[in-house]
């Protein structure tokens, strides 16, 4: 078995790059997630590509299942994370229904594949995201994070970062979860905004962000949704992506 797909070897060597060999970058990691999931308890990884926050989750205990539907990363995925028995990897994307959906890759930007063809639009119109090329498709399973809580229970944190189809997957989602991560990007801001209405019909959540890859807190304390909707708004165009975190309160 091939591990990495002809054509996508310098995307994803970039990948591994940035993801498994920046120093410190694990530790920061492990050191932000504990907050939010502990040995023994149930992870969801929506959105793995190559699995570094799966190895994180599982560094912390948790029995986490690893969701990535883009083709190019299923060979190295399986190759470090088949035979770990804390780890279980599904090759399927998730939205608000099952099915099956096209995927837009991007050979030399991997990172970057989405299910969310209007997302692929707007970013490619910014400068951030100029000259980048979606220059692939390929059809897709599709299920819904209720499916996968039938299958492997109910988690404790998800952490959902699927390049503009954050809302959707939380569509699929009926019954609120103790923690839930998903993107901000500053030109995407009404995404940010989608997701947090959607947790506040399962449940009340508190919610802080962290900025870019600096695996930090940014908020002294987790805010309310209008607060967090608040900070969402003002971020402009031209800010670093962000990492939101919510927070189910005890009613």
């Amino acid at each position: 078995m091939t591990l990495i797909p002809k054509g996508y070897r310098l995307g994803l060597y970039r990948s591994f790059v940035i993801y498994y060999h920046i120093p410190f970058r694990r530790w920061r990691m492990k050191r932000l997630y504990r907050h939010f999931i502990g040995s023994g308890e149930l992870a969801f990884d929506v959105g793995a590509h190559l699995g570094n926050r799966t190895r994180v989750l599982a560094d912390l205990g948790a029995d986490t299942v690893s969701f990535e539907p883009q083709p190019a990363c299923r060979g190295l995925l399986e190759n470090w994370y088949g035979e770990d028995a804390r780890i279980k990897l599904e090759f399927t994307a998730l939205g608000a229904q099952a099915g099956q959906t096209e995927m837009l890759l991007s050979s030399r930007h991997p990172t970057l594949a989405s299910t969310d063809r209007a997302w692929v639009e707007d970013v490619g119109k910014t400068a951030e995201f100029q000259g980048i090329q979606w220059d692939a498709r390929h059809k897709i399973a599709v299920h819904t994070l209720n499916d996968m809580i039938s299958r492997y229970g109910m988690p404790a944190f998800i952490k959902i970062d699927a390049e503009g189809h954050e809302p959707a997957i939380l569509k699929g989602l009926s019954a609120p979860v103790k923690a839930v991560s998903f993107e901000l990007l500053g030109q995407q801001r009404h995404r940010a905004i989608a997701c947090i209405d959607r947790l506040e019909t399962l449940g009340t959540y508190r919610f802080n962000y962290s900025p870019g890859e600096t695996m930090r807190l940014s908020l002294s304390h987790f805010v309310r949704a209008d607060e967090m909707k608040a900070i969402v708004n003002s971020y402009s165009s031209g800010q670093r992506s962000a990492d939101i975190y919510a927070i189910l309160q005890n009613n």
